[in-house]
């Protein structure tokens, strides 16, 4: 028994309140992806898109981060600015605006616009988890984040899940009404990691 308080300790010691901040915000962003994202295609289907529309939209969304990694990161460490505001403030202001849309190239846009966000703030916000964890500790900082983050792709398809079993078929009425409208909370606290920015100010101040 007395050596669980210690083993707890152990793990926790050297990850920063940074460090966990960036994995809450990290999973309410993936939570508000996961109720949104696995069933658009169906969404896309019930408003007119073909297949090849709807393969076109997610290739490109993603192919849009993957361009903007390298770039990214690179300018973050040229500027020392981490970007994380602008990633995750485009990330809360376009999933709800799902609920608006009309027609699939208003979603291409959007998951564009999304996923330009995701490009923006991932490998600064990597860098950010190194400069804020020592070395000798950075594996269980990642490994939280990580852990984090994942538990948020688990947590959304199962708060969308009863919307979806409530409903005869996911028309464009159910997913425009509800499941964009149910990520709301989770995006407007994903894109404000003030908390985030404050830390880092206090630990530089601390370090001088």
């Amino acid at each position: 028994m007395g050596g669980t308080p210690s083993l707890k300790k152990r793990l926790l010691t050297g990850v920063s309140g940074n460090v966990l901040v960036l994995g809450l915000v990290s999973m309410l962003t993936d939570i508000s992806s996961e109720m949104i994202y696995p069933i658009l295609p169906l969404f896309l289907s019930a408003i007119g898109a073909t297949g090849v529309a709807i393969g076109s939209i997610e290739g490109a969304a993603e192919t849009t981060t993957s361009l903007l990694k390298v770039p990214s990161g690179w300018y973050s460490d040229k500027l020392r600015k981490r970007f994380l505001e602008a990633g995750y403030g485009l990330s809360m202001f376009m999933k709800p605006s799902m609920a608006l849309v009309t027609s699939y190239w208003q979603v291409l846009g959007i998951r564009i616009t999304e996923r330009v966000g995701k490009g923006l703030r991932a490998a600064p916000r990597d860098a950010l988890i190194e400069d804020r964890t020592s070395e000798d500790r950075r594996g269980i900082a990642f490994g939280s984040h990580k852990a984090m983050d994942s538990a948020g792709a688990v947590i959304g398809p199962l708060l969308a899940l009863p919307i979806l079993l409530t409903a005869a078929s996911v028309t464009a009425d159910t997913y425009r009404f509800h499941i964009p409208r149910l990520g709301d909370t989770c995006c407007y606290r994903a894109g404000h990691p003030d908390s985030v920015r404050q830390g880092q100010t206090r630990e530089r101040r601390e370090g001088t």
